[in-house]
């Protein structure tokens, strides 16, 4: 009887140990985003910039520049993969320092839009493109934006002045280099449910740039979960390590310095919800120091930093028509 008593004892201490390191056991949470078919979320993207520069030349020049678009998921398939389409709605662009200050707006009709910077900046306006994107981020394909690129390239004319904005803008307006920026802003979520205080790293990923290439890594932490007017925001710092090599020997600037960068201070903090699968906000701070040694001449030197923080906010969400039927499991080709 006592060795029964034992026995049952021992039975309900295992059973409650067992209970016990459950409970203790961190919570995961899976983070994915959620197409949902006829929805439409509102963002606005602020980009401040100061820029100073020392040495041959002195400057410092304050800028900011403020984009309005529109999210909205065409259709999703049986899997969670959506075609998106993004709509820029609006510009602004203002700048003071070196001369006298400049302000732009799209909105205002009787605007100066002959400038090429202003005809480069309102290209995308009401002129959407679209992506196909899966739960975890991933971009498999993105159309419409090499048609907005040739349009601006057209628009600017035979210019020889323009060639070298026309090459910029065909290596960074193009469905390949808009698709790997959209990329790299949506795949940032883990690939399997995780804890809060969980890390990953993303990259190394190198890519080409007018002035050279980047080579990026990012340093990933879910941080933790706020509650914000009853909605769960998962919090996510990214810590990004970048390196800049100057290596396009086609850039003017490269015949005429060595080009030594570094970043400093360079982090993204992610807001999340959890519930709803979208960003809620990014805020992204950065320090660039850049040294200038002239090649072919002493005391043609320079020192500029660029100190940048970029903030991407949802403004409104637009959710489907209830009578709206989810266009799942399409055959249609994207």
């Amino acid at each position: 009887m006592k060795r029964i008593v034992l026995l049952s004892l021992f039975a309900t201490c295992l059973l409650n140990t067992q209970a016990f390191a459950q409970d203790t056991q961190p919570k995961k949470i899976t983070l994915r985003w959620k197409w949902k078919q006829g929805q439409v979320l509102r963002y606005r993207m602020s980009q401040a910039q100061n820029q100073s520069m020392t040495g041959f030349q002195t400057m410092n020049v304050e800028s900011e520049t403020v984009y309005y678009w529109d999210q909205k998921v065409e259709s999703v398939d049986a899997d969670g993969n959506a075609v998106v389409s993004i709509t820029y709605k609006r510009v602004i662009q203002s700048s003071k320092g070196n001369g006298p200050a400049m302000k732009f707006d799209s909105d205002d009709k009787e605007a100066n839009r002959q400038d090429p910077q202003i005809k480069i900046l309102t290209a995308l306006i009401d002129k959407p493109f679209k992506m196909k994107v899966s739960p975890s981020g991933k971009v498999s394909k993105v159309v419409g934006v090499d048609k907005i690129a040739n349009g601006i390239i057209k628009d600017l004319g035979q210019n020889p002045a323009m060639a070298q904005a026309a090459e910029i803008i065909r290596s960074q307006l193009s469905n390949k280099a808009i698709g790997s920026q959209m990329e790299t802003s949506l795949r940032i979520l883990p690939e399997k449910a995780v804890p809060i205080g969980h890390k990953w790293t993303r990259g190394p990923e190198k890519k080409e740039h007018p002035m050279g290439s980047i080579e990026t890594k990012d340093n990933i932490t879910f941080k933790s979960i706020e509650n914000k007017k009853e909605r769960n925001l998962a919090v996510i710092i990214i810590d990004h390590d970048m390196k800049m090599n100057m290596t396009n020997k086609n850039n003017p600037a490269l015949k005429m310095f060595d080009i030594d960068t570094k970043f400093k201070g360079n982090q993204s903090i992610f807001r999340f919800d959890i519930d709803g699968g979208y960003l809620k906000k990014q805020v992204h701070r950065f320090t660039m120091d850049m040294k200038f040694t002239g090649k072919q001449q002493k005391g043609m030197d320079l020192d500029q930093e660029v100190k940048q923080t970029m903030t991407v906010l949802l403004m409104s969400v637009k959710e489907p028509k209830s009578d709206e039927k989810p266009k799942t499991g399409t055959k249609k080709k994207f």
